[in-house]
């Protein structure tokens, strides 16, 4: 009956670790996906600010100047 439990505690043990190893990985592979989704997004932004000359860039934000403008 020993040898059961002992059994038992070292496959759960064992199963444990192949969890937290799996989970570790997931991990991993999550940041690193959405590492690259942020630099591909951040690379549009700059794309996109770097094509608007100066005249663009006033008319985007003149909606927030006006609402400046009010306070």
């Amino acid at each position: 009956m020993q040898s059961n439990a002992s059994q038992l505690e070292d496959d759960r043990n064992r199963r444990l670790v192949e969890i937290e190893a799996r989970d570790e990985n997931e991990r991993l592979e999550d940041e690193k996906r959405r590492s690259k989704k942020g630099q591909f997004v951040s690379g549009l932004h700059r794309q996109v600010e770097s094509d608007l000359d100066l005249g663009d860039r006033l008319k985007r934000s003149r909606s927030t100047l006006e609402k400046l403008e009010a306070y």
